[in-house]
């Protein structure tokens, strides 16, 4: 309103000083003897005191303008010096915080950085810049809580693993008259893991491990070698493809991870095999029927320099079902074959190729198998939810049969052959499980039946920690308890002793071999 008023007295100023001349004229009109002398002297006279009163009153608004302008920018400047002294302070916060959450402990820290101070109230660009440094706080909590525990990332790698270390006593096992003496073993183990993802269709990693140079099947080192140091081996190299031109397509290549679904019955947990593998899966929705995949593989399993090969071929069908929102079933058909297997069987008896001790019928010179190699597999596991997510129960039956049991015999020399019967050609595992171990506080037990027959599977990769490989039967027990998020409590017990058959008529007694486990995952 100040301005507006100012504007209205200028115009009437203005409207005054044009109407002027107009009255001067009317007046030189009626004084007939004036002349027009003294008319243009008035004119001037009153021009010149127009001026100068004109000019005064522009200066002073102009001036009084000028210095309104002063006042409005050094209130800007105020304002800004304090908009910019707050964001100095709320920098000086964030860096604070991030050392401070850098240097303290995990769980420290995600407590820290999830809790933040209610701001009072200010202006709209710095409650803008308040909500930002909330958010950062907020999502780098949430960031420490996830990974707390693991290792970070590097790059594209992502870290995991885990170390174990174990106290295994033995008692009892062999015959009446020759009783095995009672042993206490402690033991490791180490693995390390990084994945990667180069690109939305290239993936891989790598995995160390300790274990022993020639033992495919266990990870495990046995303390008590006059202090000797461990090895740590390469466990796993692989890549993966997942073509974007064929998406239920996957091809990986190298040392990786088993890509059939698979037991301890035939596979031990430990092994990892070498060569190619391709899947080929479709997933559904609102269909009992969730999955089916095709999965193949070609590898070799000994490379000779001037013979032939021992190579594996495995393929499998893979169909995953779910009723209702309670029950899952997930069945398993696949063949494994061996082409080729004495070159492995050479290679175990020259220590090459080591692990668990020999089982299956060979030959007397210990080089070739009197069985080939021709396994039929099939698993079936069915998966109940229970009221309490805490206790998942799952029951699991694996059957493998051996097509081709003692097909080999016919290659070995009359002198060398050994007795071999066909019909040992069969193996199960029966196994129910009960709890989970996925938070604190989680418990886990579960109990299996495993029986063997001579031929029913090669010796060489199997579960490592039977009795015998092969020509056996085992009950298994388990107990896991999880103590803290990443500490795991365990215990197994096996019990078991060969088979009594015409090859082994003599009993023996149950060995007792006990684990006891710690666990540390990262």
């Amino acid at each position: 309103m100040p301005e507006f008023r100012k504007a209205i007295g200028v115009l009437v100023t203005m409207a005054v000083l044009l109407a002027a001349p107009v009255c001067l004229a009317a007046a030189d009109e009626k004084d007939a003897n004036g002349g027009a002398k003294a008319t243009a002297t008035a004119k001037r006279a009153e021009k010149e005191k127009a001026k100068p009163r004109e000019k005064t009153v522009s200066n002073e608004e102009l001036m009084a303008t000028i210095e309104q302008l002063k006042s409005l920018v050094e209130q800007q400047s105020q304002d800004l010096a304090a908009q910019s002294a707050a964001i100095r302070e709320q920098q000086q916060k964030m860096e604070a915080l991030e050392r401070k959450v850098v240097d303290m402990p995990s769980a420290e820290a995600t407590s820290t950085a999830t809790v933040v101070a209610p701001a009072p109230q200010q202006s709209g660009e710095m409650k803008k810049l308040d909500d930002r440094v909330i958010q950062v706080e907020t999502d780098f909590g949430a960031y420490k809580k996830s990974n707390d525990g693991k290792v970070s990332r590097l790059g594209p790698f992502a870290f995991s693993g885990d170390a174990r270390i174990r106290f295994e006593p033995f008692h009892g096992g062999g015959t009446s008259t020759a009783t095995t003496p009672a042993r206490n073993r402690y033991r490791i183990r180490l693995r390390f893991n990084a994945t990667a993802k180069f690109s939305d269709q290239i993936s891989g990693g790598f995995s160390l491990a300790s274990g022993d140079t020639n033992d495919p099947i266990s990870t495990n080192q046995t303390l008590g070698i006059g202090f000797t140091r461990k090895p740590i081996l390469i466990d796993r190299a692989f890549v993966k493809y997942d073509p974007k031109w064929a998406k239920p397509l996957s091809f990986t290549a190298g040392k990786q991870a088993y890509p059939w679904y698979r037991t301890e019955l035939t596979w031990d947990n430990d092994l990892n095999p070498e060569g190619v593998s391709e899947s080929l899966s479709w997933d559904f929705r609102n269909s009992p029927l969730e999955r089916i995949a095709f999965v193949l593989f070609q590898g070799p399993v000994i490379e000779v320099s001037g013979g032939k090969d021992t190579f594996l071929y495995v393929g499998q069908f893979q169909s995953n079902f779910k009723f209702g929102s309670f029950v899952k079933l997930g069945t398993y058909i696949g063949y494994y074959n061996f082409q080729n297997a004495d070159p492995l069987r050479e290679a175990r008896a020259l220590g090459t190729v080591g692990g668990s001790s020999n089982a299956n019928a060979a030959s007397t010179t210990g080089i070739q198998y009197e069985s080939k190699f021709g396994l039929f597999n099939a698993i079936s596991r069915l998966d109940f939810k229970t009221p309490s997510a805490r206790w998942p129960v799952w029951v699991l039956f694996d059957y493998v049969n051996n097509t081709r049991a003692c097909d080999n015999v016919v290659n070995i020399a009359l002198a060398n052959q050994t007795a071999c019967n066909s019909r040992d050609n069969t193996g199960y595992w029966a196994e129910i499980q009960f709890g989970r171990t996925a938070e604190q506080g989680d418990v886990n037990f579960g109990y299996a039946f495993i029986r063997l027959e001579r031929e029913a599977t090669v010796d060489a990769f199997n579960f490592s920690d039977l009795r015998a490989p092969t020509n056996i039967f085992n009950h298994r027990v388990i107990f896991n308890y999880q103590a803290y998020r990443n500490v795991q409590l365990g215990f197994t017990g096996l019990f078991g002793r060969p088979l009594v058959t015409a090859t082994t008529p003599t009993a023996e007694s149950i060995l007792k071999r006990l684990q006891f486990d710690v666990v540390y995952k990262y």
